[in-house]
């Protein structure tokens, strides 16, 4: 689900052409490409609070995953204000991403474009904003509960409650 091989091939363009420091969380001891000798550092699997620290220390998060619905780690990042770098095949999440959250790549021969993006536009990017704006507890309420009236409304009539979301 990960795509390891990707990751492999993109932390040598990473390392290699663009100089990037970076962490690999939950990957300790995993063979690195040579470029990334004392750029990258591993870690076992982090606390949600370590991770979250390392999240807001970071410049962008990687996804390179395509076998995925929608990664976890790409809406926590969305939320600590991180910008995404996203591989375009991913099954599901890429709905997250625009121009105010990131960019898309589809292997290592153009990552090369979406790190520029966000490196050259990160002071104008706005990853949480969009995230709660858009999608977030309160349009994602609203929307769920249309979903619930429209489709359920025999067993639940959440009309009758004041409630501008569920």
């Amino acid at each position: 689900n990960k795509n390891w091989k990707l990751a492999l091939k993109c932390l040598k363009v990473l390392c290699g052409k663009f100089k990037l420091k970076g962490i690999l969380v939950g990957r300790k001891g995993c063979k690195l490409p040579t470029e990334c000798d004392g750029l990258i550092e591993t870690t076992d699997f982090l606390s949600q609070g370590e991770l979250i620290d390392k999240y807001r220390k970071s410049k962008f998060i990687l996804i390179p995953n395509k076998v995925d619905a929608s990664p976890r780690v790409l809406v926590e990042a969305l939320c600590c204000n991180i910008p995404i770098l996203v591989n375009y095949n991913l099954l599901g999440g890429w709905k997250y991403v625009n121009n105010n959250t990131g960019a898309f790549f589809t292997d290592e021969n153009d990552i090369d474009k979406g790190i520029n993006y966000i490196l050259d536009n990160a002071i104008n990017l706005t990853p949480r904003k969009d995230y709660i704006e858009n999608y977030g507890k309160e349009n994602s309420g609203k929307k769920l509960k249309k979903f619930v009236e429209k489709h359920f409304k025999k067993d639940i009539d959440v009309s009758k409650y004041d409630y501008l979301y569920i």
